[in-house]
């Protein structure tokens, strides 16, 4: 039987780096009998834009039409999916997308009856980080992204309890009873480090069942911004911009040495990620146990805290920041200028 494989993420993941690999090597992929279908378009990514997989919009019309970024499949994706897996040549069949990983269960089992019926096996394959790990990538994405005006801790202390899926234990075991254990490949993000070719290369291979020569360690398409950088931003969203300006901060950051490409940051309170951790301990113990051999999360190190809210800046650090965005703004100006 041929198999639909997707990828799931999870959220902040590595997802952003994944698909544009996945975009840029579609040909190469397709060799390996692998085909990273074009059910969505992917020439963002392919240009090693941040993107959200081939499959955005497919996911988003499995959700609850109540859910807030339910999309109405006018234009009748499922019945294009089916037409680009029947065209395909390759036994194995990619879609990606971080909104698979909300789409209720009942509704991946429709679609895994919907493709037994035509021969297809539906297989799931998505990683997990550290919890607070994830809420302090997501806590990021809120302020770079969505105006979130929240201090870290606040947002922390006030979201982990309500993301269902950070369960991942229950989780995995909801979408087992539809999908068959042998049907799903979750594996912890940070792990992925160990592999020789990073997380690009462990996925390949968990798919393929071996990892292509011709496959290297991928970067980071989705970076952070330093403690500084964070503080500038949040006083900036208190004044709703467009937030393209955080992107200008974030490649200067890099370009200036105020922040790397896996920086990783100190604005939690150790208490704070050791309340996180042992809330979820149980949880990730079971998880470990049954669906990654005993591979476990990385143990929290202590780290020296910056509080943002007692955070100051000098008048040079302030200066650089500002100074680089007026440049850049400079050249957009001047480039519209002479169009």
């Amino acid at each position: 039987m041929r198999e639909l494989w997707i990828h799931a993420g999870m959220p902040k993941s590595g997802s952003s780096a994944l698909q544009v690999f996945l975009a840029k090597n579609s040909e190469k992929l397709k060799a390996e009998d692998l085909d990273y279908i074009e059910l969505s378009d992917i020439n963002d990514a392919k240009n090693g834009q941040i993107s959200s997989g081939n499959a955005a919009l497919f996911a988003r019309s499995l959700l609850n039409e109540n859910h807030e970024a339910f999309y109405n499949d006018t234009d009748d994706l499922q019945s294009k999916l089916y037409l680009l897996i029947s065209n395909s040549s390759s036994e194995k069949i990619l879609l990606s997308s971080e909104f698979f990983a909300v789409v209720p269960p009942n509704k991946i089992e429709k679609l895994k009856n919907d493709l037994l019926k035509k021969n297809i096996v539906l297989k799931f394959i998505y990683y997990v980080r550290r919890q607070d790990q994830f809420l302090m990538s997501s806590y990021m994405q809120r302020v770079k992204r969505h105006g979130c005006t929240d201090y870290p801790e606040d947002y922390i202390l006030s979201n982990y309890k309500n993301i269902h899926f950070l369960k991942y234990y229950g989780y995995a075991n909801l979408y087992v009873d539809v999908l068959g254990r042998e049907n799903l490949y979750a594996f912890i993000y940070e792990s992925t480090n160990k592999h020789p070719k990073g997380l690009v290369g462990h996925f390949v291979e968990k798919i393929l069942g071996f990892c292509p020569d011709w496959i290297t360690v991928q970067k980071s398409v989705n970076t952070s911004p330093s403690p500084l950088e964070v503080k500038f931003i949040l006083s900036s969203n208190s004044y709703n911009p467009r937030m393209m300006f955080t992107d200008f901060i974030i490649e200067d950051s890099i370009l200036k040495g105020r922040s790397a490409e896996y920086i990783n940051h100190n604005i939690v309170s150790n208490e704070v990620v050791r309340e996180v951790i042992n809330y979820f301990n149980e949880q990730n113990k079971k998880f470990c146990e049954e669906f990654t051999e005993n591979d476990v999360f990385p143990e929290a190190e202590v780290r020296d805290f910056v509080n943002l809210k007692e955070l100051i800046f000098s008048s040079e650090e302030l200066m650089e920041i500002v100074a680089g965005l007026l440049v850049r703004y400079d050249k957009r100006l001047s480039r519209l200028e002479s169009n």
